[in-house]
């Protein structure tokens, strides 16, 4: 047993020390550097990503209050019209599994929409700032589901990811879909 715990122990702090500069040698991982509005707008406009707004956190301690609620980049998040959670996908595989969902969502078979208790649209919004569009109050849009997506500069590829799921959800919704990108 103490073998195996060992060998344990052994596995997860060569993974730790092995998987960062592994990640960066594919390209996956850059060092993170702090933001600002600009440089995310500068970003998004030379990557071609697309969005109806563009948000940021408000300050450190916001950014830290968000990633305690979804603790991974990329996190997608859909919510209904009435602003209440109806999916949450954290991790690598969020881009594909959020396409799963958009597509169960377009099935006119599927009706009943499960929602997540204890989580509102207003909760992740008092933690941001819109950086780019007017988000004086999502009620004035005409939409079915907000789609909204975390990403950052330094996952690269992950981001890049997110960004090409984020036009298919848009593009192949057969409702009326507003995408909120997270910086």
């Amino acid at each position: 047993m103490t073998t195996k715990v060992l060998s344990a122990l052994f596995l997860i702090v060569f993974f730790i020390s092995v998987c960062k500069p592994a990640l960066k040698l594919t390209g996956n991982y850059k060092s993170p550097k702090k933001e600002n509005a600009i440089s995310i707008k500068n970003y998004c406009s030379r990557n071609d990503v697309k969005y109806d707004l563009l948000f940021c956190a408000k300050s450190e301690s916001d950014y830290k209050a968000f990633l305690k609620m979804y603790n991974a980049i990329p996190t997608t998040l859909i919510y209904n019209h009435a602003g209440d959670l109806v999916s949450v996908n954290s991790g690598s595989d969020c881009p594909w599994q959020t396409l799963q969902k958009f597509k169960e969502l377009n099935d006119s078979n599927k009706t009943a929409v499960t929602i997540i208790k204890g989580n509102n649209i207003s909760g992740i919004l008092s933690h941001l700032h819109c950086i780019d569009g007017n988000s004086t109050s999502l009620a004035n849009y005409d939409y079915d589901y907000l789609f909204v997506y975390t990403w950052a500069k330094f996952i690269p590829k992950l981001s890049k990811d997110m960004f090409a799921a984020s036009k298919d959800v848009k593009s192949n919704a057969h409702f009326r879909v507003k995408v909120i990108s997270v910086n």
